[in-house]
């Protein structure tokens, strides 16, 4: 099970039975998060961004912008992280998530080489 607070900012991997600590990791802002089995991360906002974090090791794995209106609310079904906004929005965004999930940058204008 995994649970997340903003104070302290962390998010906690925890015993399913008793609610011990497994593990956790720093994840400032990351609420409501979402568990992505297949891809092993935990998804959620940071700012305007939707944020990958690997359930392991904390280190973020792919980013995206996050959709208009705070996004608050998260879960994962299948291939879809499906994302809650509210404010004037009031949206459900499905978001598809293929596995594994990569990080492809945005642009490769500074990339000196690329190796494949």
């Amino acid at each position: 099970m995994l649970t997340s607070d903003s104070s302290p900012a962390y998010v906690w991997r925890r015993q399913l039975t008793t609610g011990s600590i497994m593990s956790s990791f720093g994840a400032s802002g990351l609420y409501d998060i979402a568990y992505d089995w297949r891809n092993k991360l935990v998804w959620g906002r940071s700012g305007t961004t939707i944020v990958g974090r690997d359930v392991a090791t904390g280190s973020i794995t792919a980013t995206f912008t996050s959709p208009p209106g705070p996004a608050l609310a998260f879960t994962n079904f299948g291939e879809y992280l499906w994302i809650g906004t509210t404010t004037s929005y009031h949206r459900i965004y499905k978001v598809h998530c293929p596995f594994p999930v990569t990080v492809t940058p945005a642009s490769v204008g500074k990339v000196k080489a690329i190796f494949k």
